[in-house]
């Protein structure tokens, strides 16, 4: 049976950010996880950082208006408050972001945000922000278990003691040891679609084990998924010239309206349009609609989920109702809520 320090559950940015953290911290560490499924175009083509501002405080204002009541203005905080140091840190890990005109990077506005806060590299935001985060878990020599199904977390007396999980390529249940456990799998968005998107499998581990998760009742809508498909357009469309309208022409707020509508990208200019050119070509291969000449028929859906296994300011999972952890076990990213 192999042992280690610390086994990370998922294949995300959140699970090799984790992974490369608890590497650096001296930690044995390997990554557990089922090969990706069908790759979706992200909902967002940047990372929110306040670096126009001298204070995070708009931003901070402006996520928590975006919540409900059970918003945790902590996790708020201390997330919008670390946004520039992060998009720095992959900055020096080689991560490409979009410049204006000046040589800083490019702010995209997006509804929900008061000020220009999105800064990346367009639609290829999410591909070269995991393949930057797989080059720093491979210069660290973290090892990785991959096609494998985690089923189960063993735990004892409400500690961890390392899980068991499937191995398509042998069909072999196999045991892991491991001292702790960092849960950083998908959501569970693909359960109104296709689960091979997000089966939430990390959270279902979790609530096996006694867990209660939260949440997970809230569930965010995407209002510009291209109908009949699990295709979001980003928000960021909207900053570079796109506009969002009602089926009858008129200019619309994607987060106040509850229907139908349709995305027009006919007039974003060639500065803004070579940085969404992959969702150029996805819409084209999946609809046959050319973005130049076609509006685009879009929909509200689930593409992302916010509920999941409940932790504490430093990600330490928390059972009977946050007066206990769970010794060993941590969650981030999708997984956590």
């Amino acid at each position: 049976m192999e042992s280690w320090d610390v086994l990370v559950i998922g294949t995300g940015p959140s699970a090799l950010r984790a992974a490369i953290e608890s590497s650096d911290s001296g930690a044995n560490t390997v990554i557990i996880h089922q090969s990706p499924g069908p790759i979706i175009s992200p909902s967002t083509a940047g990372l929110a950082a306040s670096l126009g501002e001298t204070t995070p405080e708009a931003h901070i204002k402006d996520t928590i208006a975006l919540g409900d009541e059970s918003t945790n203005e902590q996790a708020v905080r201390r997330t919008c408050s670390s946004s520039v140091e992060i998009l720095s840190e992959l900055e020096r890990w080689g991560m490409i972001l979009r410049r204006d005109k000046g040589g800083l990077p490019h702010l995209s506005s997006v509804p929900g945000h008061a000020a220009p806060r999105l800064s990346g590299a367009g639609d290829a935001t999410s591909r070269y922000l995991t393949q930057i985060l797989d080059e720093q878990v491979l210069k660290r020599s973290i090892q990785r278990r991959q096609n494998h199904i985690p089923l189960s977390l063993v735990m004892d007396n409400s500690q961890i003691r390392g899980i068991v999980a499937l191995d398509l390529l042998d069909g072999k249940v196999k045991p892991y040891q491991c001292k702790a456990i960092i849960l950083a799998d998908e959501g569970y968005q693909g359960l109104w679609s296709n689960p091979s998107i997000g089966s939430g499998n990390a959270i279902a581990m979790a609530i096996r084990a006694g867990i209660n998760p939260q949440n997970l009742h809230k569930v965010p809508l995407h209002p510009m998924v291209i109908r009949g498909t699990n295709i979001p357009i980003p928000f960021e469309i909207l900053g570079a010239g796109g506009r969002y309208r009602s089926e009858s022409g008129e200019d619309i707020d994607p987060l106040d309206h509850g229907g139908d509508a349709v995305v027009d990208m006919r007039f974003i200019d060639d500065q803004h349009s070579l940085w969404f050119d992959s969702i150029r070509k996805t819409i084209l291969d999946s609809t046959g609609l050319d973005v130049s000449i076609d509006v685009i028929p879009v929909t509200h859906q689930v593409m992302e989920t916010t509920g999941g296994i409940p932790v504490d300011e430093k990600g330490r999972v928390t059972i009977e109702s946050g007066k206990m952890w769970a010794t060993g076990v941590y969650a981030a990213g999708p997984s956590a809520s």
